[in-house]
């Protein structure tokens, strides 16, 4: 592209690549100084294929008129709104993304590892229940079997006392 002194053509042609076509500028289409200007039909092309620092050079220069155009170009607010953001603000945001992201991975992982500390706590609580259930449940039926072989010797006795009696 030429340097920053551009001339600007209104242009009709079909012929245009996206190093020749800006969107947006009034089918203004940039020429190098070496060829004679070809006429152009004004395109429609996404400005992400072009670099924001070439966007940035030819509003520089039509803002500062060093272009010489037929009659004065327009610029649209959303050519300025691109060419105004920067790689940095890019950059930035992303980071910012990022960021965030992790703030929130890591208030969730901070709210797991609390449910799972709570869970870890009600399963020993409910496990010492459980094992005092147990223990519970070994003394009665202990004295259970205590019990009832008391009655049976009670009733051995009974049986042996019936015996020798007769």
């Amino acid at each position: 592209m030429a340097n920053d002194k551009t001339l600007l053509q209104n242009t009709t042609s079909k012929t245009a690549t996206k190093n020749h076509v800006i969107d947006n500028v009034n089918g203004f289409v940039p020429l190098e100084e070496s060829k004679s200007p070809l006429p152009l039909k004004k395109m429609k092309l996404n400005t992400n294929d072009i670099p924001i620092t070439e966007i940035r050079k030819l509003i520089n220069a039509i803002d500062n008129k060093e272009t010489v155009f037929n009659y004065p170009p327009f610029i649209s607010e959303e050519l300025r709104k691109i060419e105004s953001l920067t790689d940095d603000n890019k950059k930035q945001s992303l980071e910012k993304q990022i960021e965030q992201t992790k703030e929130e991975l890591t208030k969730q992982n901070i709210e797991l590892k609390k449910q799972m500390e709570s869970i870890m706590k009600y399963n020993k609580e409910e496990q010492n229940y459980l094992e005092k259930k147990i223990d519970q449940m070994k003394e009665e039926i202990t004295k259970q079997l205590k019990q009832q072989m008391d009655n049976l010797k009670q009733q051995m006795e009974n049986i042996i006392e019936l015996l020798k009696k007769d």
